[in-house]
Order: structure tokens, then sequence, then C-alpha cells
């Protein structure tokens, strides 16, 4: 019997559960009444969406090229 390794995630990968946890913390960050403690969750949601739109999704087919 041959003993495989298990599969290696991509370090990128989050789960979807675990990125909505940290998007409901943010949101409760723009509640601050300082403006600077309400300016990096804007940031962050910034790098959220950026990484998140810049890879291919799974759910849109791809392009034919002809």
């Amino acid at each position: 019997m041959t003993q495989t390794n298990p599969p290696v995630k991509d370090p990128e990968f989050m789960p979807p559960r675990e990125l909505m946890r940290i998007c409901f913390e943010l949101l409760d960050l723009l509640k601050a009444h300082k403006k600077r403690i309400r300016r990096a969750p804007v940031n962050s949601f910034g790098y959220i969406a950026k990484s998140l739109f810049s890879r291919p999704s799974p759910c849109v087919p791809a392009k034919k090229v002809h």
C-alpha cells in the first residue's frame, strides 16, 4: 500500500466562511468614531476586492478564442 500526500492548498486561498467573518469584523470597524480607524477597513475591502476580481472566476465561462 502506498501512502499519498494530502493535497496542498493554494496559499492565497481563503474559505468563504472565513472571508465573510473577516468582512463582518471590518464592517463593525466602520462604526468607529475615529476617522483613522474607519479608513483601515475601507483599504482592506479594496485589497479583498482586488484579490477576488483579479483572478478568473470558476462561475464565469471562459471566452472562446477563435
